[in-house]
């Protein structure tokens, strides 16, 4: 009997070999050497073939533990199938295959990718079944690669140089650790995207401008941005959803961006009126007759005027400079006051009055019904002027007409400009728009103390348990709203995924599957749909107070009911 089974041994062998040869044989003909499935743990050497321009290479199903070494020589091999053997690591000396198009190391051993597979000019590179647990910063070299499979690792993220990958179509990632997408990943044109089974909690809102995509699988993850019941509609649904949550925050983003260009609009408007001088305000009377707008225009003009004569700043006073520009004959008038220095001494301050800007606006109303603000008055032969003539503008009570020509309308040169009054009135506005919004915010802060310190009162009482000082994470699992909603309505929540000792906290999946039971158990109870909180006011923990205007309204629901009908929560869950 042992000499039998020793000859179908030795005979097989010679079978075995006979075939070997065959094979290297065929692959010296025709460039394709196909060795799958022969359970080869060495690579078989032969002197009598020369297999260094083979251009395919099956090696897949055997029980290599290393990298065949001889396959470096191989220059011109340009597929390389090792699927299904024991390898634990690929040789930096991989390199040399310049060739290489594609390369198949699924359902390896492979701890970790060296970065030297990241320098061939690969386009498709299959890493499933592994034990990877993460991608080599090296991979956006690649620039050729098309398709890459790293499905069924260990992976907890994906590198963000994936989006150097221009040529990349088609991405699958299925079952593994991830937590998010890299947003980078959102810039190329991918045709395929598989994250399914997985652990990402949200998807980013730029997924949505990804116009290529075809095929976007996302099953089997505890999304909450965006839902899973809009995840499992499909790609359009998600797409539709990431759009309107860009919408809210972009009408978010947008409005505090007004907010601040207004109040921008607001410090260049005080400043422009800041640099409005007694003379500038003479003239803006005498421009009383083109209405507002002719007013505006001149603020305009004004600020123009007073950006210009900075430049001669050190020459001469800003009122000569403004007024000569804007009247020959003042200048001249003006010139001869400042030369002569007769009338004012340069010490005195003119009288200053403060008005506001609606006694301002009343006054132009009533200088429009007259046919000019001042008239004529014989001209004086000397060329002193009288100190009661030069004064600032003081408005009136009733219109008044002045006996001093515009010609000889003579200005102090003020050292301290009169203080701007609109800028006054702009600051104590905003001072009490500040203070209004400041006692409003302290109200609302108020009133959601109020609701959360009820929620709780109410859960105690209710339910017989104690609560923790932080409330949202003691709900965020929705077993004790659940709990909550059975004792409003019995059985209204027919299964409640509870903790146990030995799986103390829940996962995600069964938490979100508690809110949307508590969720739907208020709508069947009548709660009005306008005042149900969200399932990720919940699950978060940022929307306490949604949360408890729900139970308010729940509560209102309730019937008193016997003590037997008491609904009992577990103790595990009284902290």
């Amino acid at each position: 009997m042992d000499c039998g089974s020793t000859l179908y041994s030795h005979r097989n062998n010679g079978l075995m070999t006979r075939s070997l040869e065959k094979l290297l044989e065929d692959a010296h003909l025709c460039g394709e050497l196909k060795l799958g499935g022969r359970k080869l743990k060495e690579f078989p050497t032969t002197n009598k073939y020369d297999l260094s321009d083979t251009t395919i290479a099956d090696l897949s199903k055997n029980c290599f533990t290393h990298f065949p070494t001889e396959l470096i020589k191989f220059w011109s091999l340009e597929s390389l199938n090792l699927y299904h053997n024991a390898i634990r690591s690929i040789p930096n000396t991989v390199t040399s295959l310049q060739s290489l198009v594609y390369l198949d190391l699924s359902r390896n051993w492979l701890t970790c990718l060296p970065s030297a597979i990241c320098q061939l000019p690969l386009e498709i590179l299959l890493l499933s079944n592994n034990k990877l647990k993460q991608l080599p910063n090296e991979i956006g070299f690649c620039k050729t690669l098309i398709e890459l499979d790293v499905s069924c690792n260990v992976l907890t993220h994906l590198p963000p140089q994936l989006g150097q990958l221009s040529s990349l179509k088609c991405l699958n990632a299925q079952n593994n650790l991830l937590i998010e997408l890299p947003l980078e990943l959102t810039h190329i044109k991918l045709a395929r995207l598989n994250v399914s089974l997985n652990r990402i909690a949200s998807l980013p809102v730029e997924l949505r401008l990804m116009s290529s995509l075809e095929s976007l699988d996302v099953a089997n993850n505890p999304l909450v941005s965006p839902p899973t019941a809009v995840c499992i509609k499909g790609r359009v649904h998600i797409f539709k959803w990431l759009d309107v949550k860009s919408i809210k925050e972009g009408r978010n983003r947008g409005s505090s961006w007004k907010f601040n260009s207004l109040k921008s609009n607001n410090h260049s408007l005080d400043s422009n009126m800041d640099s409005l001088t007694l003379s500038e305000t003479t003239s803006l009377v005498h421009s009383s007759d083109e209405g507002a707008n002719g007013s505006m225009e001149y603020l305009n003009k004004s600020d123009r005027k007073h950006k210009e004569t900075n430049r001669y700043s050190n020459n001469a006073s800003p009122e000569i400079l403004r007024v000569s520009k804007s009247n020959g004959s003042m200048s001249t008038n003006l010139n001869k006051y400042t030369s002569n220095n007769n009338g004012i001494k340069s010490n005195d301050k003119p009288t200053q009055h403060t008005q506001s800007y609606r006694e301002y606006k009343e006054f132009l109303k009533q200088q429009r019904t007259q046919e000019s603000i001042y008239k004529g008055k014989p001209l004086n032969n000397d060329n002193n002027v009288d100190q009661k003539d030069i004064r600032p503008y003081i408005k009136p009570t009733t219109p008044e007409i002045t006996s001093t020509p515009v010609n000889n309308l003579s200005l102090p040169r003020t050292p301290n400009p009169s203080p701007n009054i609109w800028s006054k009135c702009n600051t104590q506005v905003a001072k009490n728009k500040l203070q209004f919004t400041m006692k409003r915010e302290y109200d609302k802060a108020r009133e959601e103390a109020e609701l959360v310190k009820q929620l709780r009162n109410t859960i105690e009482s209710r339910l017989k348990m104690s609560l923790p000082s932080e409330l949202s994470p003691a709900l965020s699992d929705g077993v004790v709203l659940c709990y909550l909603a059975n004792h409003v309505k019995p059985r209204s929540v027919a299964s409640i995924h509870v903790p146990s000792p030995a799986v103390p906290k829940l996962t995600m999946a069964r938490c979100r599957r508690n809110v949307d039971n508590f969720l739907e158990a208020c709508r069947k109870i009548g709660v009005n749909e306008k005042l149900i909180c969200c399932a990720v006011d919940i699950l978060e923990g940022k929307g306490i107070v949604q949360v408890a205007i729900t139970v308010a309204e729940l509560l209102k629901f309730h019937t008193p009911k016997s003590p037997s009908q008491t609904v009992h929560v577990p103790s595990l869950l009284n902290v």
